[in-house]
């Protein structure tokens, strides 16, 4: 979709309805305003171009305790909560 719009005082630029209906852009959510190779762009600042690449740190465990001093200090915190 190709729409033109005037910029108005304070170089303010109108979304049309149509492409805010579609975003689901909403008055106060917040977009990134960009320069590339000549084009402005506009995005709302949830949309992530390739999804995948911000999973990748889902899969990475969380530290495992390796120290055999502080498995046994866990063990004993858990076994005082537990009295």
């Amino acid at each position: 979709m190709v729409v033109e719009e005037v910029v108005q005082k304070k170089f303010r630029v109108t979304i049309p309805a149509g492409i805010r209906e579609k975003l689901r852009l909403r008055e106060g959510d917040r977009v990134r305003i960009s320069l590339e190779s000549g084009r402005l762009i506009i995005e709302p600042s949830w949309f992530v171009e390739k999804p995948t690449e911000m999973l990748t740190s889902l899969g990475v465990p969380k530290r495992l305790v390796t120290e055999p001093e502080e498995l046994e200090e866990k063990i004993k915190r858990g076994r005082i909560r537990k009295e």
